[in-house]
């Protein structure tokens, strides 16, 4: 059963849901959906980096071990909040039970007082990794660059995840929701945050975010994500290119196709 997104607004809490209202399923709008394909994309080479970078710093600073455990944490944590968009993604369905599935995996990731999450403890912590690669001699120079990207937090990717959670916040049949209200201002908070240490580290370690995988929403369209296949961005670019009549996986166009030319390769 689906709805408009219009109807049923009054509701402070999901607590306060009659049943029959809780398994309601309203249609994701195309903005909405295509914010989410990119968020899984973006945040699953967000993943993939922080795990290459996890093997890079257990072979290299054996001694933070501490540091690489918040790392673990916040994979975990990220990984919960994709999992929690793969049902709307998939039905482009939405119903109040995943708005509180991402409320929680938000709130878990974000949550910064009185106790910070992974998120938060690996924030606080990866600025010293960054002078700790810079200043290293046992790093190798074509590295080092590399690494310092697979460290950073890339702050596009947190900036469409916030602005995934503003839009479905704005949704009048959400907006009264006490627990996305709440987990809306966490990411935000956090966001805020990225953007501004990035600014710095930029200045002070001369690394950037790869353009080439964390670009803004206005760089794709839902008819790069028109298949199950989900073609990349670049990968959907390479396959008008070259008119292949076999277009790319996924994990193909990941790999061929999302390196930025401004920066070094991945070693």
């Amino acid at each position: 059963m689906s709805a408009s997104l219009s109807l049923y607004d009054d509701f402070e809490d999901f607590d306060d849901q009659p049943e029959y209202q809780r398994n309601l399923q309203y249609d994701v709008e195309d903005d909405v959906l295509l914010q989410m394909h990119v968020l899984r994309e973006q945040g699953n080479l967000f993943i993939g980096n922080l795990k290459i970078a996890k093997t890079r710093l257990h072979t290299y600073f054996p001694g933070l071990t501490l540091f690489i455990s918040y790392l673990e944490g916040l994979i975990d944590e990220f990984e919960r909040v994709l999992g929690s968009l793969e049902r709307m993604i998939t039905t482009r369905r939405i119903r109040y039970a995943d708005i509180e599935s991402v409320s929680q995996a938000l709130t878990t990731a974000f949550t910064k007082d009185p106790h910070p999450s992974r998120h938060w403890h690996y924030f606080f912590d990866h600025k010293s990794v960054l002078n700790d690669i810079k200043q290293s001699r046992r790093v190798e120079a074509g590295i080092k660059h590399t690494l310092m990207q697979q460290v950073l937090l890339p702050k596009s990717l947190f900036e469409i995840l916030e602005k995934l959670a503003e839009m479905l916040l704005r949704r009048t049949t959400f907006g009264g929701v006490t627990m996305l209200q709440n987990a809306y201002q966490l990411v935000s908070k956090f966001a805020t945050e990225v953007t501004s240490a990035n600014l710095k580290n930029g200045v002070e370690f001369g690394v950037v975010e790869n353009p080439g995988d964390f670009a803004p929403v206005s760089q794709y369209s839902l008819s790069m994500y028109g298949s199950e296949r989900g073609l990349t961005r670049t990968g959907a670019v390479r396959r008008r290119r070259s008119q292949s009549p076999q277009p790319p996986t996924r994990t193909g166009a990941i790999r061929r196709g999302r390196r930025s030319t401004s920066a070094p390769p991945r070693q």
